[in-house]
């Protein structure tokens, strides 16, 4: 019975131990000096298919793995992205409210400290033209607002209400041209009167031309006319011409940041109910 199976798996047989011993052999040779015998030559010669197919069959999966490798990795890789681009907006979102408490604060510590009433007001729009400086703020008569009332900053006068809506108002800043503000140097008590030039700064007109100005003086509301509190913050002065035959002129730098204005007060009343 065993001679009958060996004879009928003798083909598989030789299969398997013909690689082995020649595997066997070629091993044997690496462990001892010389050269290779005929046996070793011959096992070379039958292992050499098996090895460059094994070798391809490792490579062939190898690359499969990296390749599958590789798109989870660019999986990975796009949700980190996105991931991070959300932490980043967050971040920006954060600083933005952080940024909008701070100037609300600053309002509510000017209006405490002026003893004004006041109504407060988002900038939404500029004057897109450029033949007038003006911002439309988000409060009109439904919120109280009128025209004349002044328009003031935390860090001085913005300009004057123009033009009334329900629920927006048109400003003229203190920089347009049309526009004119009774005004004081703080230091010398010298009076005139500051109008825009049309660009980002104004003149103080009508100065007479002994009044002793610096630049650096400060230039305030005079609170004549009543459409400004007395004492409100104009601008300084930048420049001094006094060439002129009866009055000097003046060139005066806005304290307002006009150019980068978000939120204002819009003067309503005083202490008295004025």
């Amino acid at each position: 019975m065993l001679w009958r199976f060996l004879a009928r798996r003798r083909r598989l047989l030789t299969a398997l131990l013909v690689p082995l011993a020649a595997l066997a052999s070629v091993t044997s040779s690496v462990r001892r000096p010389g050269g290779v015998g005929p046996l070793e030559a011959a096992a070379a010669v039958v292992l050499a298919p098996l090895q460059v197919g094994t070798a391809a069959a490792f490579s062939w999966f190898g690359g499969l793995g990296s390749l599958l490798g590789g798109s989870g990795l660019r999986r990975e890789n796009e949700e980190l992205r996105r991931e991070v681009d959300r932490l980043r907006q967050e971040v920006q979102q954060s600083r933005e409210r952080v940024a909008a408490a701070a100037r609300l604060e600053r309002l509510l510590e000017y209006r405490e400290s002026t003893g004004f009433t006041m109504t407060a007001a988002s900038v939404v729009g500029h004057d897109a033209s450029g033949l007038y400086r003006t911002v439309l703020i988000d409060r009109g008569s439904s919120s109280g607002v009128q025209a004349q009332q002044a328009v003031l900053a935390p860090d001085g006068v913005v300009g004057r209400v123009i033009k009334v809506f329900p629920r927006t108002a048109l400003v003229l800043l203190v920089t347009d041209r049309s526009s004119g503000i009774d005004a004081i140097v703080q230091r010398t008590r010298d009076q005139g009167v500051v109008q825009g030039r049309g660009g980002s700064g104004c003149e103080l007109k009508y100065l007479e031309r002994s009044a002793e100005v610096e630049v650096g003086d400060y230039v305030v509301t005079s609170g004549m006319g009543g459409k400004f509190p007395k004492g409100v913050w104009i601008g300084q002065v930048s420049g001094v011409n006094r060439g002129g035959d009866l009055f000097q002129s003046v060139e005066v730098r806005p304290a307002a940041a006009l150019e980068r204005l978000e939120e204002v007060w819009v003067v309503t009343g005083t202490e008295d109910g004025r």
